[in-house]
């Protein structure tokens, strides 16, 4: 009988025991051709900097949209002032939501600066 019990008892216990929430993950493919931007950038490669830029047009980036728009229209010069706001806007957006940062390794300092502003360092 005192075994009856005890089942019933652990039975309900485990009744009560919800499972861990899913862990935050966010695809690597985001925004893919992040790196490729950033190189366009760095080496003022406008055309191929404007084409990557219209990718990171989406409903999960609205916030970026000046900075698009800034990145579609900069000349060479001034594509690197898009580029810093587009990276601080992801930031903000990355930090807020827990975002972690994945594991990879920036080809320059230039890239090592940008990735600080998109991971909110």
């Amino acid at each position: 009988m005192m075994e009856g019990k005890l089942l019933i008892v652990i039975f309900s216990l485990a009744c009560f025991v919800s499972e861990p929430p899913p862990q935050k993950t966010h695809a690597l493919a985001h925004y893919a051709n992040w790196s490729g931007l950033v190189a366009a950038v760095e080496r003022s490669d406008g055309k191929t900097a404007r084409v990557l830029a219209r990718d990171l047009q989406g409903p999960d980036r609205a916030e970026l949209g000046s900075s698009i728009g800034y990145l579609l229209v900069a000349d060479e010069e001034d594509l690197s002032l898009g580029l810093l706001s587009a990276a601080k806007a992801c930031g903000s957006c990355h930090v807020e939501h827990g975002v972690p940062e994945p594991e990879h390794k920036a080809e320059s300092t230039y890239q090592v600066t940008i990735d600080r502003l998109v991971w909110g360092r």
